[in-house]
């Protein structure tokens, strides 16, 4: 099992923002399938889900990021959340790729799988049920120790929980006995938020580029043969 890494509490937010442009500058326009087989439509699925996830993740984190720096802590925890949930999906296709170029899992499953993450939804109009992002964010957690944990804290702001309303918009004067209200009353360690932000974003990068050699893969072995 891997340790989540420790940051820097001093450069947190310059490494955020020097990775969060990286991504904006990595970003491609088109998923374009010539070069690739004409035998299977899965490398060219899994091309097309592992970028729409890498744009969702993009933007998600410049908007995160924008509104933590503006002191909106709430609704940036909100988007972190979203950025987890991403990150935990990108991992589960990587980790459903692997299974299936090691022949663990049959090309049925793998290909429900991709489906459910291209236009799974939840509601009955769903042309595929989608994915559970926590059955998701538990396999990565097997991973990384500390990853749900990460995760549950931010789901506290999502809600109109204790974190979510007097935590974050509210300070007790006990002298006065009186409510202060406004949203940068009270800012949490520069690491409460952004660590698990971090994280999810470099263990997104990784599991990104592991997938792109991976279409390699499938491309090659599809071409070899016809399941």
């Amino acid at each position: 099992m891997k340790s989540l890494i420790k940051i820097n509490k001093s450069t947190i937010q310059e490494d955020l923002k020097e990775l969060v442009n990286r991504f904006n500058e990595s970003l491609v326009v088109r998923v374009d399938p010539g070069g690739l087989t004409l035998k299977s439509k899965i490398p060219f699925k899994v091309l097309s889900l592992k970028e729409l996830l890498f744009h969702r993740i993009t933007m998600l984190s410049q908007v995160a990021l924008d509104l933590y720096l503006q002191n909106k802590r709430v609704p940036s925890f909100i988007l972190m959340r979203s950025v987890i949930e991403t990150c935990a999906l990108c991992f589960a296709l990587r980790k459903k790729t692997t299974n299936f170029l090691n022949d663990t899992i049959n090309i049925d499953v793998f290909n429900s799988f991709i489906d459910k993450g291209l236009s799974g939804g939840r509601d009955e109009k769903a042309n595929h049920q989608a994915v559970n992002a926590l059955t998701c964010i538990d396999h990565i957690d097997r991973e990384y120790d500390g990853f749900r944990k990460m995760y549950d804290v931010l789901c506290e702001y999502a809600h109109p929980n204790y974190l979510g309303t007097l935590d974050s918009f509210g300070k007790v004067d006990e002298k006065n006995i009186w409510l202060d209200l406004g949203y940068e009353l009270k800012m949490p360690p520069a690491e409460f938020g952004l660590a698990p932000f971090f994280m999810s974003l470099l263990i997104f990068e990784e599991q990104y580029n592991l997938i792109a050699g991976m279409v390699e893969d499938l491309n090659e072995l599809f071409e070899k043969k016809v399941t």
